[in-house]
């Protein structure tokens, strides 16, 4: 493992995607880039209020939004969820600080008419509309949304213009948002719609993604609601790969464990991954708390023998997981670089921390209790720095010499003014056990 024992990027890829799009046809022109002066005037409105049901502060914007959006405001203003949310953008003029403050508090769900209106107005309001770059700045942290809109015009807009003018990403982008956890579906919208995620992803997360505060999103600790567990049967869509160099992981048997099951006597559901380092198992209707709360344990081909534990309900079939492994030579390397010294009677914790928007979390810190004479080192990009005190971008943390047995980790973040989870974990001896921590519900 080295100083690089490396995590794939889930949370990364995942959020990029949701905001990466494939070309449209037929979508018109786009709009212009940059400021846009936006009159502050107010539409007015017929005698049973607005015209097309939705105000919004601008008179150009109103009046664009009757000539080319009216049906989609009409519609929007039938639904509570739309209407609430357009009702506190409307009054925004454009201002991305305060359109991400209307997203971030008022939540859409799946509701369609949010983003068909949405992307009607990038597609022909966006100039009188002030939406620069379509908007993009809305997904911001608010107090980051005026700096990540003008990274987005100073990279160039079309890409982001182009998505959140197709009302499948704009959807998939309020999804992101919107997410609660990992596997939650926003990907799956932009598959089944055939929508190439990779074009925008260097700009989103590469080029913009710390600009727009996309790694230390905070804004829901305190009030995260997880979806419910699924009911009946559950296929898990396993990807295994190796850390440190990215290989796929063929002849793992991946076994699937209720986390009361700590021997994992009663498993719920087996697999053997292929060449190509995945492999779909199912579990059936009865397995239960599985679907809640469970864990993989990961064995054979060549690995170092490992728990993985998604540590939130699993609300969708397919669910997708992408889980990393070492071999024991990799661990020993990376013992020896850092002078570190594991006792054999002990095991390893490794933490993929994530933010409110599922991109990987930076400055969380990580306990774990028993802590015996457990050493929590962060990583640093693709190495790992004993000197750290918290996560950076990366949001990982490798535990070593942490007692053998049932134990809790706790992430904690002083900029969401403590501890934003707790997560019961099962540590064996000499192998890794990884944890997903995000932001739980209270």
């Amino acid at each position: 493992m080295g100083a690089t024992l490396r995590r794939a990027g889930f949370a990364t890829a995942t959020i990029a995607a949701v905001v990466a799009c494939r070309s449209l046809v037929g979508i018109g022109d786009a709009p212009p880039m940059g400021a846009v002066a936006v009159d502050s005037g107010t539409a007015e409105a017929g005698p049973d209020g607005p015209v097309c049901g939705i105000a919004y502060a601008a008179e150009s914007c109103e009046a664009c939004l009757v000539s080319s959006c009216c049906a989609e405001a009409t519609a929007c203003s039938r639904s509570a969820a739309c209407s609430t949310l357009e009702g506190c953008m409307g009054a925004c003029a454009g201002d991305p600080a305060c359109r991400a403050g209307c997203v971030q508090v008022h939540r859409v769900g799946n509701d369609p008419a949010t983003p068909a209106l949405e992307s009607c107005l990038v597609r022909s309001c966006a100039s009188p509309c002030g939406l620069v770059c379509g908007g993009v700045g809305e997904a911001a942290n608010p107090d980051a949304a005026a700096t990540c809109q003008a990274c987005f015009v100073s990279q160039g807009c079309s890409l982001a213009e182009t998505c959140l003018a197709d009302p499948v990403c704009a959807a998939a982008t309020l999804c992101a948002v919107e997410a609660t956890t990992p596997v939650n579906g926003c990907l799956q919208t932009l598959g089944d719609a055939g929508i190439d995620a990779s074009a925008f992803a260097s700009v989103s997360a590469g080029n913009c993604g710390a600009v727009c505060g996309f790694y230390s999103n905070w804004s829901c600790v305190g009030q995260v609601t997880w979806p419910s567990a699924a009911a009946g049967d559950l296929t898990l869509q396993l990807s295994l790969n190796d850390g440190p160099t990215g290989q796929a992981n063929p002849g793992v048997t991946a076994t699937v464990c209720s986390d009361s099951d700590v021997m994992c006597t009663h498993p719920s559901a087996t697999g053997l991954t292929g060449a190509d380092g995945k492999v779909a198992v199912v579990q059936q209707a009865d397995a239960g708390p599985v679907y809640a709360n469970g864990y993989l344990d990961l064995s054979d081909g060549g690995i170092l023998p490992e728990l993985f534990f998604w540590s939130f309900p699993l609300s969708l079939s397919p669910a997708s997981l992408q889980v990393t492994t070492v071999t024991p030579a990799e661990t020993d390397y990376f013992l020896q670089t850092l002078h570190i010294t594991q006792d054999p009677a002990n095991g390893y914790v490794y933490v993929q921390g994530f933010d409110c928007v599922q991109f990987k979390g930076e400055g969380m810190t990580y306990a774990v209790a028993p802590a015996g004479s457990s050493q929590v080192i962060y990583e640093q990009g693709s190495t790992f720095n004993p000197t750290l005190t918290a996560t950076d971008a990366s949001g990982g943390a490798i535990i070593v010499n942490v007692p053998a047995g049932s134990s809790e980790l706790t992430a904690s973040v002083a900029a969401a003014g403590g501890t934003v989870g707790s997560f019961p974990l099962l540590v064996r001896a000499g192998g890794i056990t990884e944890v997903w921590a995000l932001p739980r519900p209270n």
